[in-house]
């Protein structure tokens, strides 16, 4: 795999915690599948503040560092030439400053930051890597062995990982084997070595980051899994199914699957928990809705219609609204969470999909 930087990504660096505290407000990213861009948009209003060209094909998640002076894209496309990569994003500088070519690995999709690093999945290899900005390298890549490993999430303690794994049926859980979490590379750079594109490639083998044992639980869920949260809690994992519209809700101390919620959906693709753990929100992208489900009744409480490809969802700290992406449309719908209604609908670029929260200072 190569890295393609320069001093524009040195410079970033160097003076990021600088240019970052200039930025005071709070503000949405939006990336764009349809032209390859990212927007910087006002979530009070939704004026596009910026615009960021991407130069890769097929953008569709993103993540933020801590500092909320890096973003970092995911380029789905199959394209060895301009797909296959990260596109690493100064949010102050509004530019692309780097591009990391993952080939030989294939199809980056979910991204999650955490403990000062980027964690992604790559489709094509059933692999998560992760991606350290301060090194510019990718210094973690570890086989599931499970089929199309799709979205991420990493515990706030950087302990345990989560994937969705759509054509297995499977969540992964990954966590370390003895104390001390994954805190550096292994030995050699990689842990276990990724199948092949296409393949199956088998359980992983080797050793976790930090050179730690590992252990991967995987947990039998639904049809297609692909969005899912953990509760704020910690104690379970909601996910939604593409092929049959349910929801698996897996309780993390058993591990086990303990209900299956008939959202009468038709393709849940995103699933997202409130920061209170009231409320999960589900995108429904065949049904172009978004599903309002109590968490404690586990009963559908609303339900908000968005339009085509009903995508993304972003829940900011406060709670108060949601933002999600209609791609279909072109438009991200604003949903208020106290009266479980749409407020306001706003264009920032063709084909929007991921987005981050960029906090304020």
């Amino acid at each position: 795999m190569r890295i393609t930087t320069g001093l524009a990504l040195l410079t970033m660096l160097i003076t990021a915690r600088v240019r970052g505290q200039e930025r005071n407000a709070p503000a949405l990213l939006v990336l764009h599948k349809g032209d390859k861009t990212m927007a910087i948009v006002d979530p009070t209003n939704g004026k596009v503040l910026g615009i960021v060209a991407t130069t890769a094909r097929d953008p569709h998640e993103l993540a933020v560092s801590a500092d909320g002076t890096l973003a970092v894209a995911s380029n789905y496309s199959g394209d060895p030439q301009t797909g296959n990569s990260l596109s690493v994003i100064d949010i102050a500088g509004r530019t692309e400053v780097a591009r990391v070519d993952l080939n030989p690995l294939s199809r980056p999709h979910g991204l999650w930051f955490a403990d000062g690093k980027f964690y992604f999945t790559v489709e094509g290899n059933n692999a998560i890597g992760r991606y350290d900005p301060a090194k510019n390298k990718v210094d973690w890549v570890l086989g599931t062995g499970e089929q199309r490993t799709h979205m991420i999430l990493v515990s706030k303690d950087a302990k345990t990982i989560y994937t969705s794994n759509v054509s297995s049926d499977t969540i992964s859980i990954i966590e370390p084997a003895r104390r001390g979490g994954f805190g550096g590379p292994p030995p050699g750079g990689f842990g276990g070595p990724p199948p092949g594109p296409g393949g199956r490639g088998g359980p992983p083998q080797g050793r976790g980051p930090g050179g730690a044992g590992w252990k991967q639980t995987l947990v039998k869920v639904g049809r297609g899994p692909e969005g899912f949260d953990v509760s704020p809690d910690g104690k379970q994992l909601w996910t939604g199914h593409m092929a049959d519209g349910k929801i698996s809700v897996v309780d993390l101390g058993s591990k086990n699957v303990v209900k299956t919620i008939d959202a009468g959906a038709r393709a849940l693709n995103r699933l997202k928990f409130t920061p209170d753990g009231s409320l999960a929100l589900v995108s429904d992208i065949f049904g172009g809705e978004v599903i309002i489900i109590d968490v404690a009744s586990q009963g559908v409480k609303a339900r908000v219609k968005v339009g085509r490809g009903a995508s993304g969802i972003l829940i900011p700290p406060d709670g108060s609204r949601a933002f999600v992406a209609s791609t279909g449309e072109s438009v991200i719908v604003v949903i208020d969470l106290k009266s479980l209604k749409e407020i306001a609908r706003f264009s920032t670029g063709p084909g929007p999909d991921g987005m981050a929260w960029l906090p304020g200072k």
